[in-house]
């Protein structure tokens, strides 16, 4: 089928007709007339070489090709809407969208839960999921679209990869006083600090939420 020679709009009929069970209450749902309803599914019918809908007492019921056209056509109407919604201008309310974040597991104290919480209230049909970070292919993965943002220390990134400073952090090393092996200035790189068993803490706190992990 060449869907350029398609007119999209027999797909909204089709799938009025299957959610209501007949071209009377389709019409009224896309307030057109019955006339209309029967026009479009007859030339949809021949579209596709097949009746779609038959008969059945006051119902029209789905043939087994209309069965499994429906999942298809309402996916591609709901992005059709969407894209449609994007256009005329992003409303955090109403907005269906996903984003995948990728980042450290130590981050998703920091900034995840409180992220949620936020989107809860302000963008309640916004879905975000928290990701792996690989920091090799960080640059690569959100050129592609496999991740819609990351979280993460400064890296050096191409000039195409918009950034955004969220908070400053420090690392401190805290040990008991007198401890032998920890004696003048420690470094990630010291040889002391390499051969202690380390507990790795990140401490957080937000308006929104504030712990130890």
């Amino acid at each position: 089928m060449n869907i350029s020679r398609t007119d999209l709009n027999l797909f909204v009929v089709f799938e009025a007709i299957y959610s209501q069970g007949g071209v009377t209450r389709a019409a009224e749902v896309l307030h057109l007339t019955q006339p209309t309803i029967s026009h479009a599914l007859g030339r949809l019918r021949d579209r596709v070489g097949d009746p779609l809908f038959v008969r059945h007492g006051q119902r029209l019921v789905p043939t087994p090709l209309a069965d499994r056209m429906i999942g298809p056509t309402r996916e591609a109407l709901k992005l059709f809407q969407r894209t449609l919604g994007e256009l005329d201008g992003f409303d955090p309310l109403t907005a269906e969208m996903q984003f995948s974040i990728g980042m450290r597991a130590l981050m998703e104290a920091s900034f995840f839960l409180p992220l949620v919480r936020l989107l809860n209230s302000a963008a309640p049909r916004v879905m975000v999921s928290s990701v792996p970070l690989d920091r090799r292919r960080i640059e690569a993965d959100l050129s592609a679209g496999e991740l819609s943002a990351a979280i993460d220390i400064f890296l050096p990134l191409g000039e195409d990869i918009r950034r955004e400073h969220l908070s400053t952090s420090r690392t401190v090393v805290v040990a008991r006083q007198g401890h032998p092996q920890v004696v003048g200035q420690i470094t990630l790189g010291s040889g002391p600090i390499n051969r202690l068993e380390i507990a790795l803490v990140a401490c957080f706190k937000s308006p929104n939420f504030q712990g130890v992990s």
